[in-house]
């Protein structure tokens, strides 16, 4: 049982303790009413917050109420009405005994947006799922949004059919967080309105959620080098959440550092390592089964990862596509290596939105690309296959290439001065 269900029921209870006691001492039948509507209360508290197994230990105490009540004739005697509300006065008071020897359950609801960051979640999950009996783990996808340069919205995406099938999710409009109120809800989005790129539904904007939960945890979907931005240090999720989980002690540091004011709360931030290291470091080939196509591409080679970011091309926009083409053409007349191009999941999202002028050229580069199938074209939420089935990274700088040195695999960063010089 949850903790906040268990105190519901408590405070319910002994209200409905005293009423019991008062309708006995003054005989008065209107106050069984009451009494009845307190049961009620404690019926939509059980229903909320426990599971059916949890609720099939209570359900004959609470039908012997009911009975109890029901067997009030429509004029009783004083005796009558003294003799209920003892009854209902002994039902309560084990119930309460029952209510407060309840094993309390942690609910811990996972909030991921984009399915291709949930590796940033997964091993927490995994741990919580696991300690069933101290734990009750929900993942529950939600909605997002690519934005146009006005800030509005231009499309919806929900991706909870892109999970992992192991990864039991909930349809986000099934779950009012507000009722449930879970001991912890852990996020990875943590910018609400200050990204122009996309947004997570309003809904689950950071400051909202701080209301329904005893713990707000924001974990980085992203993992840095040595250094970490400073404006990724103040966002809304960082300054909202109770708790943030990073990746080490050298990038806690600098959160504290860049934290608005410079002087976190004690404690909020935790060097405890990041999930996506977890998942990288665990992975084998065996794992991921290749669709036929790509088993094909990939036959008797050797494969390059080729990772293209959203940073290099707002750095270099205007040859960005062209540096890509000389990319194709280089690994095209190759016939011992094959290219696996994963562009950035938010990349097409931030060309239409930062530069909408390019954006229909790029489109064309990734349809001819497709088309030719001579390369894998890589945009799946599953990033962790194409870093364990590839034998070498190339590409843009990005938080990708910190997880790809977890491998030991060779690494080599693309160059725009290039394809600058050809212009």
């Amino acid at each position: 049982m949850q903790k906040h269900t268990k105190n519901k029921m408590l405070a319910i209870l002994d209200e409905l303790q005293r009423k019991a006691q008062r309708a006995g001492e003054r005989g008065e039948r209107r106050m069984f009413t009451d009494i009845r509507q307190q049961i009620a209360m404690l019926h939509h508290v059980a229903d909320e917050g426990m599971t059916r197994e949890e609720r099939a230990a209570f359900d004959d105490i609470f039908i012997g109420m009911e009975q109890a009540l029901d067997a009030l004739p429509q004029v009783p005697e004083a005796g009558v009405m003294q003799e209920t509300a003892e009854l209902l006065g002994g039902l309560v008071q084990y119930l309460m005994g029952k209510v407060q020897a309840a094993r309390t359950k942690k609910l811990i609801v996972f909030l991921p947006y984009k399915a291709a960051m949930w590796d940033s979640l997964e091993s927490i999950w995994m741990a919580a799922d696991h300690d069933r009996e101290h734990c009750k783990a929900m993942v529950v996808p939600i909605p997002y949004a690519d934005r146009n340069p006005d800030g509005t919205a231009a499309r919806w995406h929900y991706e909870i059919d892109q999970f992992p099938k192991y990864v039991p999710v909930i349809h986000h409009e099934s779950i009012d967080l507000a009722a449930l109120h879970p001991n912890v809800i852990f996020i990875h989005n943590p910018y609400d309105d200050h990204n122009v790129v996309t947004s997570v539904d309003m809904r689950y904007y950071s400051d909202r959620l701080k209301r329904y939960t005893e713990d707000l945890v924001y974990v980085p979907y992203f993992v840095t080098g040595k250094t970490i931005q400073e404006h990724f240090c103040q966002v809304p999720g960082v300054v909202n959440a109770d708790h943030v989980i990073v990746q080490d002690e050298n990038i806690k540091e600098q959160y504290e550092k860049y934290y608005p004011g410079g002087h976190p709360p004690k404690g909020k931030f935790l060097a405890l390592g990041s999930p996506k290291f977890d998942k990288v470091r665990s992975a084998k080939r065996s794992d991921y089964k290749l669709p036929p196509a790509w088993k094909r591409i990939v036959a008797g080679k050797k494969v390059v990862l080729y990772n293209t970011g959203l940073t290099a091309m707002l750095r270099n926009a205007d040859v960005f596509c062209e540096k890509i083409r000389s990319v194709f053409r280089t690994f095209r007349a190759r016939k011992d290596v094959a290219l696996w191009w994963r562009p950035h999941p938010l990349l097409a999202a931030t060309f239409e939105s930062m530069h909408p002028e390019r954006y229909a050229e790029y489109q064309q580069l990734v349809q001819d690309y497709k088309t030719a199938r001579w390369g894998i074209y890589d945009d799946t939420s599953d990033l962790d296959r194409a870093i364990t089935c590839t034998d070498a990274y190339y590409g843009d700088g990005s938080s990708l290439v910190q997880l790809y040195e977890a491998t030991g695999k060779p690494i080599m960063y693309a160059r725009y001065e290039d394809a600058k010089d050809t212009r």
